[in-house]
């Protein structure tokens, strides 16, 4: 049977070593869409729909390590960390789930491949994800070092037991 700190273990690790797995199976079918996306678009679709899952489970699990802290350090950790899951998983959805959706339609019958095709494309090539990626990628940065400067700065070990923290404020 799990005890709590091995609960908080879990909690802490699990959401980021099962995306770090997932990301192994990662598909790259950016070049020939019809020849590469359309035909695992099944899993295309749920690889990417687990991944917006799991980056939300990431972002409590960085919650959770900071939780009772208090400072300027905890604050901007847990403010980027919210930021990130939103960012994140916007940029996300566009290239993941959306031209998924698309390609099982087209692999379907239900939507002509041609149309499908441009639409994927253009999905993928669209400048917009990337602004929604990078606002999320570098508030994922600043709410880990704001974590990890937030734990040193209270000598805490919170990631280790289920005490919890030391209330100092930096």
């Amino acid at each position: 049977m799990l005890r709590s700190p091995d609960i908080r273990r879990l909690i802490l690790l699990g959401p980021s070593l099962l995306l770090t797995l997932l990301m192994f199976f990662h598909p790259s079918p950016y070049d020939h869409v019809e020849h590469e996306l359309i035909p695992i678009a099944t899993w295309w679709t749920v690889l990417h729909t687990l991944q917006f899952l799991l980056f939300a489970a990431m972002d409590a699990s960085l919650w959770m390590l900071v939780a009772g802290l208090r400072g300027y350090t905890a604050t901007i950790a847990l403010i980027a960390a919210v930021i990130f899951a939103l960012f994140y998983d916007i940029g996300d959805a566009g290239p993941g789930v959306a031209p998924g959706l698309l390609a099982s339609n087209a692999a379907g019958g239900d939507l002509p491949e041609p149309v499908a095709i441009t639409a994927i494309n253009s999905n993928f090539t669209d400048p917009t994800k990337d602004v929604f990626f990078g606002v999320g990628i570098l508030a994922w940065i600043l709410a880990i070092a704001s974590s990890a400067a937030a734990l040193w700065l209270t000598g805490s070990p919170a990631y280790l037991s289920s005490r919890s923290p030391s209330q100092h404020s930096y």
